[in-house]
């Protein structure tokens, strides 16, 4: 019972405590209303370009998103690396406000104890607001995407990527 009181304290000491999850808001910028069909063009063709395969494009709310996807690497958390999958969210409005979330969730370890028996396994988990360098990564890979996206559609956006 111990040493499963022990594990759960060093996995909560990593960083990988669940009930502190961190509210990361997405990258947002404005652009020129009658750029918004551009923008939600440029936006498929980037997501495309990178690897993601997109899994809902409704031009008509201006909604893209893609399919939850396993990423290649790892990424800090806490005091140890962890897999981690994305899922891209880009809102275009038609007043000309373009929006980016990554939804990035981390693999982590979960522990059980029972009187018998000591289980463990992994799940995914949103970042913890105690993972600070998560945090930031997810901020700045929603600020590179936005640029890019705003780059592709060859428009100049005011403040790109400033309005958090």
């Amino acid at each position: 019972m111990r040493r499963g009181l022990v594990l759960v304290w060093l996995l909560a000491a990593a960083g990988c405590a669940s009930w502190f999850r961190a509210t990361i808001p997405p990258a947002s910028t404005p652009v020129e209303p009658a750029s918004s069909a551009s923008v939600f063009t440029a936006t498929a063709a980037e997501l495309a370009a990178r690897g993601y395969r997109i899994a809902i494009s409704d031009p008509a709310s201006g909604t893209i998103q893609t399919e939850t996807q396993v990423m290649p690497g790892t990424v800090p958390c806490g005091f140890i690396q962890c897999a981690y999958r994305d899922t891209i969210h880009v809102t275009v409005t038609p007043q000309g406000a373009v929006s980016v979330r990554v939804q990035r969730e981390l693999s982590t370890f979960w522990v059980a104890s029972t009187p018998n028996a000591l289980m463990g396994g992994t799940r995914w988990e949103p970042p913890a607001s105690t993972q600070r360098s998560t945090v930031a990564g997810v901020a700045a890979d929603q600020d590179a995407l936005l640029g890019a996206i705003i780059q592709r559609a060859g428009i100049a956006a005011p403040g790109a990527g400033a309005a958090r």
